[in-house]
């Protein structure tokens, strides 16, 4: 899973694209964009997220349980995957 670089106004931007639902592709993408980015992360962009655009009462709870996977366990577990501030800062 490669690292993808973008440019975003004058800053480049270096993305991963990973199955948040899925910890051994999480842990993946996240060790290739530490090796990418020399072990440093400067900002984490948890930025994942699905809908259904079925009412409520009509969702299964499989359709229920795909939208709390990635919109919140995968932000969690992205999070928890990552090196913290703190952990950078004492290295």
């Amino acid at each position: 899973m490669p690292v993808a670089r973008h440019e975003v106004g004058r800053a480049d931007v270096d993305a991963v694209e990973a199955d948040l639902r899925d910890a051994q592709t999480l842990a993946a993408g996240i060790n290739e964009a530490l090796e990418v980015l020399g072990g440093h992360v400067d900002v984490l962009c948890a930025n994942a997220g699905v809908h259904s655009y079925a009412p409520a009462e009509a969702l299964s709870a499989g359709d229920w349980q795909w939208v709390l996977d990635v919109n919140l366990t995968g932000t969690w577990a992205t999070c928890r995957a990552s090196p913290s501030p703190r952990d950078q800062a004492c290295a």
